[in-house]
């Protein structure tokens, strides 16, 4: 989950600066960033 992975990287002194997630549409084999984090996601985060 977004949030549990969150969560780690907060505690490993982490700061989350970006949750976005990722969808694939293999009819025209394009990956495409958005808002839902259901199924596959990235973050970005900064050293504090």
């Amino acid at each position: 989950k977004p949030s549990e992975l969150a969560q780690s990287c907060r505690h490993a002194g982490l700061n989350v600066t970006d949750l976005i997630g990722l969808s694939y549409n293999p009819l025209s084999k394009i990956y495409a960033l958005g808002k839902d984090t259901d199924i596959n996601y990235m973050v970005a985060c900064r050293r504090e």
